[in-house]
């Protein structure tokens, strides 16, 4: 059986470790960044089923991976999920793409059962790209 591959994108060091172990324990194998130098990299280097993005990145935009890496994404079949404590960003990630919010304070328990769904789905449709909005 495949295993999953997991990127996250936060800039708070304590939320990255938090996110990173739970996944983590769910067996997915996970990669973490604190920069979106560190993402590029490491976006560069592998293939990604999930990315886990939070929106602000210092004075930076996660989102700005998303445009960047559209095309990539969608060649991989790689699902994304933006997670933010500032709701207005909805109406951005909304106009970017189909892509899954999440408003933080984002519990363990509906992270870890979002991407096993995403996870699940992506088994059912073979690897091909499924879109949830």
């Amino acid at each position: 059986m495949k295993s999953f591959r997991i990127l996250i994108l936060e800039d708070d060091p304590v939320l990255n470790d938090i996110y990173f172990k739970a996944l983590n324990a769910k067996g997915y194998q996970v990669d973490s960044a604190q920069s979106m130098e560190a993402a590029r990299s490491l976006i560069n280097s592998n293939p990604y089923d999930v990315f886990l993005c939070d929106v602000r990145i210092g004075k930076q935009h996660g989102t700005d991976l998303l445009v960047e890496y559209k095309d990539l994404f969608a060649t991989n079949g790689t699902q994304t999920v933006v997670a933010s404590a500032f709701g207005q960003y909805r109406f951005e990630i909304e106009e970017i793409d189909k892509e899954l919010f999440l408003e933080k304070p984002v519990s363990l328990a509906t992270l870890t059962s979002l991407i096993d769904r995403l996870v699940n789905d992506n088994r059912m449709v073979n690897g091909t790209t499924f879109a949830i909005s």
